[in-house]
């Protein structure tokens, strides 16, 4: 077991080392590091040479090209003025403005200077721009009339007329009267250019071998180009860049020219790189451009970045091979000495070292690693016999070399070795002392679990028969639920009832009342015939008295008389007896009435005493079903603590198990203890 965990050690520590060593080595380091920082600084300096030559080449160029297109505009403009010099000074020929020439002779004059001066024709025009040979020439509408009119010799752009397929510019001067400058106008000269010559002069300006140059008006058409189609269509870049995004810088460099400005820029055009120049002519907004493809110019300067990288690539070169040398000298004495402490990691004490003849650094690292393995094979050693006596159980061993020999470092291994042996010495013996606490307390435990298993059961019992009682009561409170729940509903049938019967007695009462109010009008219609009684038996004494009066003749009457007092008198007895009836029924139905809404009010009582019955009795029934529900729960928390106990009882018993075999256990470890050797 020993051997094979060396084993595992020892190729554990060669695969780590071969790893490290496999990442690079110091002749690699030093030839990589001298190699990179060579061509490093020479790459920097060829790229630096290589952009400076550029930079100077554009520059160069830039000048170049702006003297170009300013010496080309200027060409350009003295040709125009030449034309415009001379249609002044037709303008200023007297036959011309003189009303008395005949036209013959003035369209004779002219055709002799439009052979003369080689254009393709000319007309003289009164001050509203009518031609004076053809009335149906009229030019009055005309931008460059009204220029010339005004006293402005002017030119119009070039105009296409697609009939003809003909190019024109019109040429325009004022006709001053007498052919004296600075008097009256009274008319103008036009002349007719070919509009192809702005072509055939910008067709001649090239800065390189596919150079060009073109003229656009104000509004950005194409005027002069030495693509003729261009001028005939009316190129204008600005407005094809809706179209065509690719236009872009070229129309951001028109637009510049179109607001008369000058400079130098660069752009893209149908996938060529091109530089421009451009310039303002200085008559009607026009502007000159000169361009030029960059490949036209860049040749040279790439021939010139191509041999200062050659040049770099051959430095480079002779820097590697001096770094090789360089980097052989340095690492291979390194690397023998690196493939040694390899072997030494592998557990190699016993291979030669090399030899190192050089006087440097490398000597005495070589002689160093020497002395190192050295001490190394004595402190081994001296480890090993260590660990094989404690191995034996022997803790009291001492060192073969002595404490002396473990010097620097090492010092802490032999310190170490002292505290393990130490450490496991004292270990071992608190190791015995537990083993014979746990002993007697494995035995303690035994007991302990086994007599609260034995409570356990007990407890077990208990709880069953509890748990029957609660059943029991259980069983009780849901019947007393169900008295309560018939006891509610029978108080509140009974309420219902009282209710009917205290509306019963409402109308009683109300019959009462009725009766004792019809009483009262009973009683004064008696009183009303007593009184009739009274008066009637005062007439039948006065009927009486005048009877008496009469004689014999009112005899009879008398008797009548008489008979009338007696009835009256009779009717007095009857309403008296009958006011006495009235008012004893009257006294009998107030004593009534008087029962009647006592009993209504006790009824009243009643009914609220059967309503607080009944609440009292709802209010029970909602304790009893709470009372039901608690005491299911307390049944099932009952069942749970049987479930507890009984686990309470099978933990005790494998507790008293556990105990057992533990105190077995101490008895083993105090026999492997005693093997041991302690110091």
């Amino acid at each position: 077991m020993m051997r094979e965990t060396k084993d595992r050690l020892r190729q554990g520590a060669k695969s780590g080392l071969e790893q490290a060593l496999n990442i690079t080595t110091i002749k690699a380091e030093i030839q990589k590091s001298i190699i990179l920082l060579v061509a490093i600084s020479l790459v920097i300096v060829g790229v630096v040479a290589a952009w400076m030559n550029f930079s100077s080449m554009e520059s160069v160029l830039e000048q170049s090209m702006e003297e170009t297109v300013e010496e080309s505009a200027a060409v350009v403009e003295n040709k125009l003025e030449a034309n415009m010099n001379l249609v002044e000074v037709v303008g200023s020929i007297a036959r011309l403005s003189n009303p008395e020439t005949a036209l013959e002779d003035k369209q004779s004059l002219i055709d002799g200077y439009v052979e003369a001066y080689g254009w393709e024709a000319a007309t003289v025009t009164d001050t509203a721009g009518v031609s004076i040979f053809n009335s149906e020439t009229n030019v009055g509408a005309t931008e460059f009339f009204k220029k010339a009119i005004n006293g402005e010799t002017a030119l119009s752009d070039p105009i296409y007329d697609g009939t003809t397929g003909a190019l024109t510019i019109y040429c325009a001067a004022p006709l001053w009267e007498g052919g004296r400058f600075n008097t009256s106008i009274v008319g103008t000269v036009v002349a007719t250019l070919d509009g192809s010559m702005l072509s055939a002069i910008v067709k001649d300006i090239k800065i390189s071998n596919n150079g060009a140059a073109y003229i656009i008006n104000s509004e950005g058409n194409t005027i002069a180009h030495h693509n003729y189609d261009l001028v005939t269509s009316e190129s204008n870049t600005v407005k094809e860049l809706q179209n065509n995004s690719s236009l872009k810088q070229l129309a951001a460099l028109e637009t510049k020219m179109m607001n008369g400005e000058s400079g130098f820029g660069k752009y893209r055009y149908e996938g060529v790189s091109k530089y421009m120049a451009y310039m303002p002519i200085g008559m009607n907004g026009w502007s000159l451009a000169v361009t030029a493809p960059v490949s036209d110019f860049i040749r040279a300067t790439i021939f010139s970045i191509m041999s200062i990288f050659i040049s770099l690539a051959i430095t480079i070169a002779v820097a590697i091979v001096i770094a090789r040398r360089l980097g052989t000298a340095i690492g291979d004495p390194i690397n023998q000495c690196a493939e040694r402490l390899k072997l030494l990691a592998e557990g190699d004490l016993i291979s030669d070292f090399p030899e190192i003849s050089t006087q440097n650094e490398t000597f005495i690292l070589a002689d160093s690693t020497k002395t190192i393995v050295s001490r190394m094979q004595e402190i081994i050693g001296d480890i090993a016999y260590l660990l094989a006596e404690m191995a034996k159980g022997n803790f009291d061993v001492k060192s073969k070399i002595g404490d002396d020999a473990y010097v620097g470092a090492f010092q802490q291994i032999i310190l170490s070795m002292r505290a393990l042996t130490m450490d496991l010495s004292s270990t071992l013996t608190e190791i015995h002392e537990a083993s014979l606490q746990v002993e007697s307390g494995a035995s303690q435990m035994a007991e302990s679990a086994q007599g609260l298993a034995e409570g356990a059961a007990d407890q077990a019992g208990s709880v069953e028969e509890l748990l029957a009682t609660v059943a029991e009561v259980s069983g009780h409170v849901e019947e007393n639920a169900k008295a309560t729940d018939n006891a509610h509903g029978r108080v509140q049938a009974v309420a219902e009832q009282a209710k009917i019967s205290q509306g019963k007695m409402d109308e009683m009462t109300g019959a009462m009342q009725k009766i004792e109010d019809t009483s009262n009008q009973i009683s004064n219609i008696i009183g009303g015939i007593e009184n009739i009684a009274s008066q009637t038996n005062l007439l039948s004494l006065n009927a009486a008295i005048e009877a008496a009066r009469a004689g014999e003749a009112g005899k009879g009457f008398a008797v009548v008389a008489d008979q009338i007092r007696k009835l009256a008198e009779q009717s007095a007895e009857s309403a008296v007896d009958t006011r006495k009836l009235i008012e004893a029924s009257i006294a009998e139905v107030n004593n009534g009435g008087a029962i009647t809404r006592d009993t209504a009010e006790y009824l009243r009582k009643v009914l609220k005493g059967l309503d607080e019955i009944l609440e009292s009795v709802g209010e029970v029934r909602i304790a009893s079903d709470k009372q039901a529900a608690a005491i299911k729960e307390i049944e099932a928390g009952v069942g749970q603590i049987a479930q507890v106990v009984e686990s309470n009882s099978a933990a005790a018993q494998e507790t008293s198990a556990t105990s057992e075999e533990l105190s077995a256990q101490s008895e083993n470890l105090n026999s492997l203890v005693g093997r041991f050797t302690l110091s």
